[in-house]
């Protein structure tokens, strides 16, 4: 327990580092020529900074700067709250989708899977102008303002950019949550479980589903930059005042350490406490041993179909 928390606490450690070094790097550029010193410096700086020996200041003139703290944290829990409200909306709406899915007949899933693949080519800021569009056009044919289309002087866009970044990030989690469904449907454990007469409502939501949610919440892991970059995207679009406007709007050494450090860490932190608190038996398979057949999730099975059926 102890070499595992010190190997987590020694590569968030490298990680830190890492994210030091390359907000330092516009300080390796002097002009046209390459400033190794420059780059030392800039580094040492920050280092002082987040260590409390220098201030931790943003934007005005030399003496006129304002600090960073706290106003950082106003930014990035407007950017927190789109990111939380839009993942778990994705997620919610993907699972119910999925559970229906594989409900219905053959033909009806093939006519599913191939909407989702029209949908799943159309680029991601189609789908966030397309709700502006929507939005202003039900305003204008019947003067009901559906949800605020941009954040304008004090009148906060919550509502459009939530939705706006959930879209993209459903579709993201059907073709994974489609393929693992698929994978565990065709697992002896489910056709033993049919045979045995339970129905197959309760096969996908309360064994199938086991199986998956861990590979998901790992999924989510690899793939949360991609949801951060559609963030920014979100966030210039709609006029969200959140971490990305706070790091465009003042682009210095200081604020992009700092705001990158502010992200990072807690999603580190989130993510290894979900694989520290995560039932052993989802993660080993209970001591029935895992089920069979590669998933390309690593070591996360969960039950097999022994665990299943003293659970039925």
């Amino acid at each position: 327990m102890a070499k595992h928390l010190s190997s987590k606490l020694f590569n968030l450690l490298l990680s830190l580092f890492g994210i030091i070094l390359m907000g330092s790097i516009p300080a390796l550029f002097d002009q046209m020529n390459l400033s190794f010193s420059g780059y030392i410096q800039s580094i040492r700086g920050v280092i002082l900074m987040l260590v409390g020996l220098k201030p931790a200041v943003y934007g005005g003139m030399a003496g006129l700067e304002k600090p960073i703290f706290p106003q950082v944290f106003v930014h990035l829990g407007e950017s927190g709250l789109i990111l939380f409200l839009s993942l778990l909306s994705a997620l919610a709406v993907a699972l119910f989708i999925v559970f229906v899915y594989f409900l219905l007949p053959r033909w009806s899933q093939a006519g599913i899977a191939f909407g989702l693949r029209v949908l799943d080519g159309i680029p991601d800021i189609l789908f966030m102008i397309g709700t502006q569009l929507l939005v202003i056009y039900v305003f204008k044919a019947t003067g009901i303002a559906m949800a605020n289309v941009a954040t304008v002087q004090g009148e906060r866009a919550v509502l459009l950019p939530v939705v706006s970044l959930a879209i993209p990030t459903m579709l993201m989690f059907l073709k994974l949550l489609i393929l693992r469904y698929g994978q565990e449907v065709e697992k002896d454990y489910v056709v033993l479980a049919r045979a045995k007469g339970v129905s197959p409502s309760a096969i996908l939501n309360h064994h199938v589903l086991r199986n998956v949610v861990v590979s998901t919440v790992y999924y989510i892991r690899h793939h949360l930059w991609f949801i951060l970059s559609n963030l920014y995207l979100v966030e210039v679009l709609f006029n969200v005042p959140g971490i990305s406007w706070f790091i465009k709007d003042y682009p210095t050494t200081e604020v992009f350490t700092v705001a990158l450090l502010l992200i990072y860490v807690p999603i580190y932190l989130l993510f290894h406490l979900f694989e520290w608190t995560i039932p052993g038996e989802w993660r080993h398979g209970g001591g029935c041993g895992r089920s069979g057949g590669g998933t390309g999730v690593p070591s996360y099975r969960g039950y097999s179909s022994c665990c299943l059926f003293s659970r039925v």
